[in-house]
């Protein structure tokens, strides 16, 4: 399956904000796991890679609120470029030309500005990082 990313929205067809069972009729698929974490919960759609994370709204809602993508099994799109197939410094310096504000740990790349997450295990800017991370997440930027 592919998605177009579309910062602050979502993708072309999972825009944040909806209701999990909203999602699940996009994907013609229930879920496959739950996980239930602090303030928030998560949502598995194995078959497509993609792991869906929800809060609560003002209304006590749960809406989306970040999407993971695995490599695997989708393809995620944003400005023409296949984000899931290249590797950790090409992905990080084709978003720095959209987003200079980042945040880095030893898992983790963010992109404050367009809502861009990138995951792995030791993962860090200044290594020879030569393959994709394990997963790329987006979510709304508030």
């Amino acid at each position: 399956m592919t998605f177009i990313f579309i910062p602050n929205e979502g993708t072309d067809s999972i825009k944040f904000g909806m209701k999990p069972e909203e999602i699940s009729k996009i994907l013609e698929q229930e879920c496959e796991g739950h996980a239930n974490l602090r303030s928030e919960y998560s949502e598995a759609y194995e078959e497509w890679g993609l792991y869906i994370f929800y809060k609560k709204d003002e209304a006590g809602d749960w809406i989306c609120c970040r999407i993971l993508f695995k490599p695997e099994k989708t393809s995620l799109i944003f400005q023409k470029k296949e984000l899931l197939s290249i590797d950790l410094i090409e992905l990080v310096d084709f978003l720095l030309q959209f987003d200079k504000d980042i945040e880095t740990e030893t898992d983790f790349i963010r992109f404050h500005g367009i809502g861009v997450l990138l995951g792995g295990q030791g993962l860090e800017i200044e290594s020879n990082y030569d393959f994709p991370p394990d997963y790329i997440g987006i979510e709304k930027v508030d």
